[in-house]
C-alpha cells in the first residue's frame, strides 16, 4: 500500500512539473551556426549602455531556424574591447530556445570584430519545453563602414528538454 502511494505521489509530481515519468530529459550535445544582420541599434552604439538587436538564421543539429539576439553593452575594459549580455531565442520547426548570454566583442587590426562569450539555456517551448544547460560562442563580424555587418557565429555545448 505504502509503494501505490508513494508512486502516486511521484506519479502526480512529474505530472505537475509538466511532464510524465517517461519523459525525464535528455542531454543533447550539439553544434549550430547562426548567420545574423542588424535589426535596430542605439545612436550611440557600441559605447555602454547602447544596444543592438539583431537576427538571423541557424543552421546545426536542430536543423534550420531563426533567430533573434539583443544584448547591452555593459563595459568597456580596454579601448577595443566592449562586454555585453543578453538574450537570444532561437526558433525551429519543433520548438523554440530561450537562452542569456554574456560575452565581449574586440576590435581587431584588419577592423574585424572578434566575439566570444557563454550562455546557459533560460527556457523552450514545443519539444525544447523546459530546456536548460549551457553553450559557449566564438564569431566574427567583418569590417564594414559605418554600421556592424552580418556575424557569423559558431556555437557549441550541451541541453537537456
Amino acid at each position: 500500500m505504502l509503494r501505490r502511494i508513494l508512486f502516486g505521489l511521484a506519479l502526480a509530481g512529474a505530472t505537475l512539473a509538466g511532464g510524465t515519468l517517461a519523459q525525464a530529459a535528455n542531454k543533447h550535445h550539439f553544434s549550430v551556426t547562426a548567420t545574423e544582420s542588424v535589426v535596430s541599434q542605439s545612436a550611440n552604439y557600441p559605447t555602454p549602455g547602447s544596444t543592438i538587436v539583431r537576427a538571423g538564421i541557424v543552421t546545426g543539429t536542430f536543423g534550420d531556424g531563426a533567430i533573434v539576439e539583443k544584448n547591452h553593452i555593459t563595459g568597456s575594459p580596454t579601448p577595443t574591447t566592449v562586454t555585453f549580455k543578453g538574450t537570444a531565442t532561437a526558433f525551429y520547426s519543433l520548438g523554440t530556445f530561450r537562452s542569456a548570454l554574456t560575452g565581449t566583442a574586440t576590435l581587431q587590426a584588419n577592423g574585424s570584430v572578434s566575439l566570444k562569450g557563454h550562455a546557459h539555456y533560460t527556457g523552450g517551448t514545443g519539444a525544447y519545453r523546459g530546456a536548460h544547460g549551457q553553450y559557449s560562442f566564438t564569431g566574427t563580424i567583418p569590417p564594414t563602414p559605418n554600421r556592424p555587418g552580418p556575424a557569423v557565429g559558431h556555437v557549441s555545448g550541451t541541453v537537456s528538454y
